[in-house]
């Protein structure tokens, strides 16, 4: 079991880290090529297909994975559901796929949306395969075909592009053939056919079980995307295209390097029992998540003209003041990532469910009214300040939880990584402007990068040497097991 669990862990990686490669190449050759209007119509789109997404799991995923036996009959069960929301939605989608397309301020786009539409029927084929890949932590056969299918859409991405000329409409077909290819593959690596064979019961217990997982997932996603919305909805997609790309290194960052280190503190929830043991852990983890981060959001905050410059081109360099704002966000929305966790541990699904309607609701407001009234700089300051509003919603509900909890303590302690940030970047900020009189850019960027990381890391010492002695320690246990 062990040894299996370093496989999977390793072959997860690998392929995480080699179809992010591949992504990176493909869009710095497109971003080249193809207008930023492109982009905004593709976001759009995916955003569509994600809210889809969301309503056709249902959370029954989770579910299926966190149950120890799957018989054949709840399998099968499992199956029809899955297969009936995608149909209904399916159903949905490319009837209303003009009244969809209108909404959002663009008529031509209702074919493209009933392409997405398709997809759902045969992202139900291989559900229950994708699901027993996953349970039975068969992840190198997972990563290899995460990996053919990102080859599969780049090719046909710049194929298209390169040498037939299309537009946004090629991202588009990409997509739709790379999830045909997928779920063709991932059925043939699991030999399972689905039988006539359904039960209420375990339909109603896949519902039940899933639906408050599902209601909180759907209201967190749209709340990350009712800016995206509304930019197409009220500017146009050409901005979208430049929101899109400010928006994409950040999020590279997040799911790739920070969702990982983030999923090694949540099964030790489940050691802890005790209240006062709880709220130590979520201060500890609130930190080193921060501290985790902070150092590479920094470097990307800091140099982030001179990222998308390399990157991109620069046709995209309007999207790096948008950046800093999103950075700012996601930093502030961090925070908020471990309370999830801690109410779960304490039966309080509710209170969740209470959180993510009013961020949602306020979100709403928040973006609607800043978008009209003060423009796209308008929305990003209101996005910050919905973060914020949000780490307090989530005070509110841990003192419900904890009512033993001293709050000024806890703010005070977690507020630590804010002031490093802050020092960091005023001393970069000045040493940016002397470097670049004097060095190429090239030269400045390492000797900026180099600058960030000494003295954040000396600062954070001075300020919290706990964080290093708690990975000395860690360092000492690793190797000692591999003794």
């Amino acid at each position: 079991m062990k040894n299996k669990l370093i496989k999977s862990v390793f072959f997860q990686t690998s392929g995480s880290i080699l179809t992010v490669i591949i992504r990176l190449i493909t869009t710095m050759i497109l971003a080249r090529i193809l207008k930023p209007e492109d982009f905004g119509k593709f976001a759009l789109l995916m955003i569509i297909y994600g809210i889809g997404t969301q309503i056709a799991a249902l959370n029954s995923t989770q579910v299926l994975l966190t149950r120890k036996f799957l018989s054949k009959k709840f399998l099968n069960s499992a199956f029809y559901y899955n297969l009936a929301l995608n149909i209904c939605i399916f159903l949905f989608i490319f009837l209303f796929s003009e009244k969809i397309a209108l909404f959002l301020g663009n008529n031509q786009l209702s074919f493209e949306i009933k392409l997405v539409a398709i997809l759902f029927p045969f992202g139900s084929v291989s559900y229950i395969h994708n699901v027993l890949l996953m349970k039975q932590m068969d992840y190198h056969k997972l990563s290899l075909i995460n990996v053919l299918t990102t080859i599969i859409e780049s090719t046909i991405a710049l194929l298209l592009v390169i040498f037939f000329n299309y537009n946004y409409s090629a991202l588009i077909y990409a997509f739709f053939f790379s999830i045909i290819f997928k779920n063709i593959i991932t059925v043939f690596f699991i030999k399972w056919i689905p039988k006539i064979e359904i039960s209420l019961t375990i339909v109603y217990f896949l519902f039940k079980n899933g639906i408050y997982l599902f209601l909180e997932n759907l209201m967190i996603y749209l709340k990350q995307n009712t800016d995206s919305l509304f930019i197409a909805k009220f500017l146009n997609y050409n901005i979208l295209g430049y929101y899109n790309f400010a928006y994409k290194l950040p999020n590279l960052i997040l799911t790739r390097i920070i969702a990982p280190s983030m999923s090694v503190y949540i099964p030790s929830l489940t050691t802890i029992n005790r209240d006062k043991e709880l709220i130590i852990y979520l201060t500890q983890t609130i930190k080193h998540i921060i501290y985790v981060s902070m150092l590479i959001f920094l470097i990307v905050f800091i140099l982030s003209k001179e990222f998308i410059l390399i990157m991109w081109g620069e046709k995209w360099v309007e999207s790096s003041w948008m950046m800093k704002f999103l950075i700012v966000s996601i930093i502030i929305n961090l925070y908020s990532f471990p309370f999830g966790g801690i109410l779960i541990k304490k039966n309080k699904m509710i209170f969740l469910l209470y959180s993510s309607a009013l961020k949602l609701i306020l979100t709403i407001i928040f973006v609607y009214f800043s978008l009209l009234n003060f423009g796209l700089k308008g929305m990003l300051y209101a996005i910050i300040i919905i973060a914020i509003i949000s780490f307090f919603i989530n005070l509110f509900f841990l003192k419900k939880t904890f009512p033993e909890i001293k709050l000024k303590l806890f703010i005070i302690e977690i507020s630590k990584p804010i002031f490093l940030a802050i020092i960091v970047v005023i001393l970069n900020i000045i040493l940016k402007s002397i470097l670049i009189k004097v060095f190429n850019d090239y030269i400045c960027i390492v000797f900026i990068i180099i600058f960030i990381t000494t003295s954040y890391l000396f600062i954070l010492k001075l300020l919290d040497n706990s964080f290093f002695i708690f990975y000395k320690n860690l360092l000492i246990k690793i190797i000692r097991k591999l003794r």
